[in-house]
């Protein structure tokens, strides 16, 4: 089935409102998407630097400034905000360097990483001084903020973006309304080309990394079933079958 098949008839939804997460701001859901591709993109990222030895590390590392901050805010800050108590509980503290640790990354990180798409909003809001509307356009919908860097010097600033983002709420994931439009269907629309779908690229991501199958999902979702780990995870449901015979 094509990615796009799925994104129409699972991702989408037809209420842009969404429904908001009461206890973060679309500040939050920045950061989920600054630490999806720093790692890969940013000149300064520690994929860009040597890997350093064990002693490299405790020589200079530990007398500098953080070598890795965002690694250091994702554990410190934004994974505790979103995991809460279960953070405590899966995520042991640091406890120092271990040669025989595996360094590997899980290949369902793939798809962990794209948590962050599900929590943006369809708008981005501008608010004054006082936190109220700034202007008649202070409502802009997102597509219209892709490589709109002149907005920030046309209308007002960044104070005014900064603003909406902490003061606005982050749009929650829920099962029935994964994705907005604008990103399931004008992704870096200009005049020049459509939007593109980032639904689709994440599930043909997931396929890549042959995670688990879209057809199993789908089934699920149209005979009113919900999606947990252990119905959609294929070890799981393999194990589960085998008990049952």
């Amino acid at each position: 089935m094509w990615v796009r098949d799925v994104s129409n008839r699972v991702v989408r939804y037809l209420d842009e409102r969404g429904v908001l997460d009461q206890e973060r701001s679309q500040l939050f859901t920045v950061w989920g998407q600054w630490v999806d591709h720093d790692l890969d993109f940013s000149p300064e990222s520690p994929m860009a630097s040597p890997s350093k030895t064990r002693e490299e590390c405790t020589t200079t590392c530990a007398k500098e400034a953080n070598c890795f901050p965002i690694m250091i805010i994702t554990f410190r800050d934004y994974l505790p905000n979103l995991l809460g108590d279960m953070y405590k509980r899966e995520i042991p503290e640091y406890s120092g360097y271990d040669e025989y640790e595996d360094p590997r990354v899980a290949n369902i990180f793939s798809i962990a990483f794209r948590f962050g798409h599900a929590t943006v909003s369809p708008f981005i809001f501008r608010l004054d001084n006082n936190y109220r509307p700034r202007g008649n356009n202070y409502k802009v919908p997102l597509h219209k903020i892709f490589f709109a860097t002149w907005r920030v010097i046309k209308e007002g600033g960044i104070d005014p973006l900064l603003r909406g983002l902490l003061a606005n709420e982050a749009k929650l994931n829920i099962q029935n309304k994964m994705l907005s439009d604008e990103l399931r269907e004008r992704l870096f629309e200009n005049p020049q080309t459509p939007g593109l779908d980032l639904a689709s690229f994440n599930m043909q991501r997931g396929r890549d990394h042959g995670l688990v199958g879209n057809k199993i999902i789908i089934f699920r979702k149209e005979n009113g079933a919900k999606q947990t780990y252990s119905t959609t995870n294929p070890i799981v449901m393999y194990r589960n079958i085998m008990h049952s015979q």
